[in-house]
């Protein structure tokens, strides 16, 4: 796959002092064009939950994000001459965060605490993001 000609929508990175010591993580995926991407979503619950501090510790940091439309499967699609039906196609994407602690890695007290904290970030931020445009 040849990246050089393409045209891809990019936000910047927060910072270029990126360690190779697994601080980050590579997420790449097709999802459906029309949806909001991830990192838009996560920056909206970062400025909603800007003084719950429980909230912020568990939200993902996207540092950088990537969309490869040309690369989209509408395109693959329409080369193959395949009906893609009622499905708007998925666009490449790939995109940078810093990486999270999973919960398996906690024992104890530790596991209790994130468990209670992330039921209370489900409970009391997200149903009210209202991310997505209404229509």
């Amino acid at each position: 796959m040849v990246l050089s000609d393409a045209q891809p929508r990019f936000f910047e990175p927060k910072s270029l002092e990126m360690t190779a010591t697994g601080d980050y993580v590579l997420k790449i995926s097709y999802p459906e064009e029309l949806r909001v991407p991830e990192h838009k979503m996560v920056a909206r619950a970062r400025d909603m939950a800007a003084d719950k501090t429980y909230v912020l510790e568990h939200l993902p940091e996207c540092v950088a994000s990537l969309d490869l439309p040309q690369h989209s499967t509408s395109v693959i699609r329409d080369a193959l001459k395949v009906d893609k039906g009622s499905n708007s196609g998925g666009v490449l994407r790939i995109t940078a965060g810093k990486r999270l602690c999973p919960l398996t890695d906690l024992v104890g007290d530790e596991l209790w605490k994130a468990f209670w904290e992330c039921y209370r970030c489900e409970s009391s931020s997200f149903p009210r993001l209202s991310i997505l445009p209404s229509g």
